[in-house]
């Protein structure tokens, strides 16, 4: 039986929502932490102390997120957008050909 395996079986023998959260942020964690590892090993030489410190910036933002309780977005709180906000796609192109065509400082020229 793999760690993973075992893990989640004790969580949920256990009854423990709170236990199998923890085994599988601790999975994800080493499965990003090894990804990360084969990505550094690709880097070329002349970029590896700056590969690393990205991947170790990327991996403590990873596990901030994986730390988090709850929804990220309060989707109750979204509201649509006004609806003269929103444009169609060809009134923009013809606001683009009309500019063109005026050329710089705004004169048909």
């Amino acid at each position: 039986m793999s760690s993973l395996a075992k893990d989640l079986s004790q969580a949920m023998s256990g009854g423990g929502m709170s236990q199998f959260q923890e085994a599988i942020r601790q999975e994800l964690e080493e499965a990003m932490k090894m990804d990360l590892e084969k990505i550094l090993s690709t880097a070329p030489e002349s970029e590896l102390e700056h590969t690393k410190k990205d991947l170790a910036g990327f991996q403590k933002l990873f596990h901030r997120f994986l730390q988090e309780k709850g929804p990220s977005v309060d989707w109750g709180k979204i509201q649509r957008p006004p609806e003269d906000s929103v444009s169609y796609y060809i009134m923009l192109l013809i606001t683009v050909q009309w500019y063109k065509q005026r050329g710089p400082g705004g004169c048909i020229c």
